[in-house]
């Protein structure tokens, strides 16, 4: 995890590694990650897909998790 910054707000940013119905372990390190480092979620988080899972074995679908933090 690492904090990163998006139009002038930091982010807590992560990648999912697997399938779609894992991916809430992730969204919980982030979180966890976020706590861990005194922080605060800022709103709602979001997801970037990176893997077409028509094209990409379930096992190998990478997505992007973002949460704002103050």
């Amino acid at each position: 995890m690492e904090a990163s910054s998006v139009g002038g707000s930091e982010v807590a940013f992560g990648v999912h590694k697997g399938p779609y119905d894992t991916i809430g372990q992730t969204w919980e390190a982030i979180m966890g990650w976020i706590v861990a480092q005194g922080r605060t979620p800022a709103g709602h988080g979001w997801e970037v897909y990176i893997d077409d899972p028509q094209e990409v074995d379930s096992s190998e679908l990478r997505t992007e998790l973002y949460v704002p933090v103050v």
